[in-house]
């Protein structure tokens, strides 16, 4: 029996949620190099597949775009409640991880509920990229110094890099 592409698709995102959860609670190795494979673990969906396999699931196709965004949502609530249950950061860092997240799955919500992409850059995906820079500053000591200009940094590259991906639909 032949899968159809969305049920392809559902098992590539499955597999996703799968391999963040490994990613976090079997690999004994710092919350920094543990947030890279996440996002990485992001191309299992579509940009792997794509090399292995004809006939995939186009990128741009409405279907790939609500699944992804769904299950970002998942896997960036487990990271959320893994940085949140470990005690890592200190309750203020914290809060701006709960608040990039609720921010960001807001307008997850607005995209799907008016299939409008233009949403997902109003409401960039900031909690992924601040949770890196966070734990990259707590894990390389010369970060420490320039803390909040790093923090700075990946907030303008990010809203550049949703610009890209979502408002500028000639990509």
């Amino acid at each position: 029996m032949e899968l159809n592409k969305k049920e392809k698709l559902y098992i590539a995102e499955s597999i996703r949620i799968l391999v963040t959860i490994i990613i976090l609670y079997c690999l004994k190795i710092p919350l920094v190099y543990k947030i890279i494979l996440i996002m990485l673990a992001d191309l299992l969906d579509r940009d792997i597949p794509n090399f292995f396999f004809d006939n995939w699931i186009e990128g741009s196709s409405n279907t790939y775009q609500r699944t992804d965004k769904i299950i970002d949502t998942i896997s960036y609530g487990i990271l959320l409640f893994y940085i949140l249950t470990t005690g890592c950061l200190s309750n203020i860092w914290n809060s701006v991880l709960i608040l990039l997240y609720i921010f960001r799955t807001f307008g997850v919500s607005l995209f799907l509920k008016n299939n409008n992409r233009n949403y997902l850059f109003y409401f960039p995906n900031f909690f992924l990229e601040f949770a890196l820079g966070l734990f990259a500053i707590k894990e390389f000591k010369w970060l420490r110094k320039h803390k909040y200009s790093f923090l700075i940094s990946i907030f303008f590259f990010k809203i550049f890099c949703e610009y890209i991906h979502h408002f500028n639909l000639r990509c």
